[in-house]
């Protein structure tokens, strides 16, 4: 099962354009997701549930495009009460034209903002941070510096120093060996040794470019010839578990 993402957008336009962003992100990420759109409040709350939704997003003002103004409409914000109120764990996101409701939104703990017109480079950085943040920690030690493996995009091996390139473009250069850092990274199966003294984080990888991996961020990680057919079927095998797994 893949995950389940809502959209609560009372605006025709706004709501296809989130649906098209959310659409690309899914494919570009290679993540399976369903995707259930609502006009109104009170169409989301009905039948409302915990777990029903892994990631939900709410246009802070409804009732405003395309319909009569109504004093007493239920906005975004109040709806995400409701929400709250029984699933403790739903991601939660506003989508909105000012930030008129940031004070607001910190009592049902929203992930954040994106602010209308929504851009695509917005949204992916706002999930990618979802993503991290619900997979499972995985603390590792090398040199002395501390992170989640999970955190890792990619390494190198240099002389007797590794070169660590992370999340949010995160660079560590600690003294360790690349044994230790494959030591590190055991039962972990994302991590792939494409060439002698690399290593890459198969989740972060975007594509294949010929004989180089293309990770999130653009770096290209080399792939050496002997290794070519190799890396492209675990490539592939890989893409295949994570279409499995879902969001």
């Amino acid at each position: 099962m893949g995950m389940q993402i809502a959209v609560v957008e009372d605006n025709l336009y706004d709501m296809k354009h989130m649906r098209f962003l959310l659409e690309r992100y899914l494919s570009v990420r290679g993540v399976i997701a369903s995707i259930d759109t609502y006009r109104t409040a009170a169409e989301f709350l009905e039948g409302l549930e915990a777990g029903r939704h892994d990631v939900v997003l709410f246009d802070c003002y409804l009732d405003e495009a395309g319909m009569v103004p109504d004093p007493n409409a239920m906005t975004g914000l109040d709806a995400s009460r409701k929400l709250r109120q029984v699933d403790p764990d739903c991601v939660i996101v506003f989508t909105t034209t000012s930030r008129d409701f940031a004070v607001e939104s910190y009592e049902v703990q929203a992930q954040g903002y994106l602010i209308k017109p929504v851009a695509y480079e917005d949204l992916s950085m706002l999930l990618d941070r979802v993503m991290a943040q619900r997979a499972p920690t995985r603390m590792v030690t090398l040199g002395g510096e501390g992170f989640d493996a999970n955190s890792l995009y990619w390494a190198r091996s240099a002389g007797h120093y590794l070169e660590l390139h992370l999340a949010e473009r995160v660079f560590l250069r600690v003294r360790s060996t690349f044994a230790q850092l494959e030591g590190a990274v055991a039962g972990l199966q994302q991590f792939y040794v494409p060439a002698r003294g690399y290593i890459v984080n198969l989740d972060v990888v975007d594509r294949m470019d010929g004989n180089e991996f293309v990770v999130r961020g653009g770096d290209r990680i080399p792939v050496s010839r002997r290794s070519l057919p190799q890396a492209r079927a675990a490539w592939a095998d890989w893409m295949s578990q994570r279409n499995g797994r879902g969001f």
